[in-house]
């Protein structure tokens, strides 16, 4: 194989990862509102056959592949951005889903594109000095890593403390 039809195929291979990783969030915010129909509607009491049934109940099944945080993390990333702001899912696609959830305090009508951008767009150590520093903390640019600590980690278990 030719350099030249590696890079094809390598550039294919990166496409493909994109395509499926995109398809991936979508259905993950499809996940997210169909979840909320069902606890909105009480429809899980169908599903479990019991109408005095709880939301935590019909959660505990074993076919309910996600934890209950993660289920709370998907309804109040639907909500804010798809019932609240009106995103079409498709754009919230282009983002990473934690990234969406460290959004949510910090976007609204008026800056919610700009928000969408970095959030697409940003290197991780990048969208993580952008939350900082409108939360008012410390970014790792304005720091001068003058405090910190070293610390010995066994290579058996993965133990961590403090180097003294």
């Amino acid at each position: 194989m030719t350099n030249e039809e590696a890079s094809k195929q390598a550039f294919e291979l990166y496409k493909s990862i994109q395509d499926i990783e995109y398809s991936r969030r979508l259905n993950y915010l499809k996940i997210a509102n169909y979840f909320l129909t069902l606890q909105e509607t009480t429809w899980y009491k169908f599903i479990l056959g019991d109408d005095n049934a709880t939301w935590a109940t019909f959660l505990a099944q074993p076919e309910i592949l996600y934890s209950r945080n993660q289920i709370y993390e998907m309804g109040r990333v639907y909500k804010h951005f798809v019932v609240n702001l009106g995103i079409a899912i498709q754009d919230l696609g282009k983002v990473d889903f934690q990234r969406l959830i460290k959004m949510i305090p910090h976007t609204d009508k008026n800056n919610i594109e700009e928000w969408l951008k970095k959030g697409e767009l940003l290197s991780p150590q990048d969208f993580k000095n952008e939350i900082r520093e409108i939360k008012g903390i410390l970014t790792t640019e304005d720091c001068k890593h003058q405090d910190k600590h070293q610390y010995d980690i066994c290579v058996s278990c993965g133990f961590k403390q403090k180097h003294v």
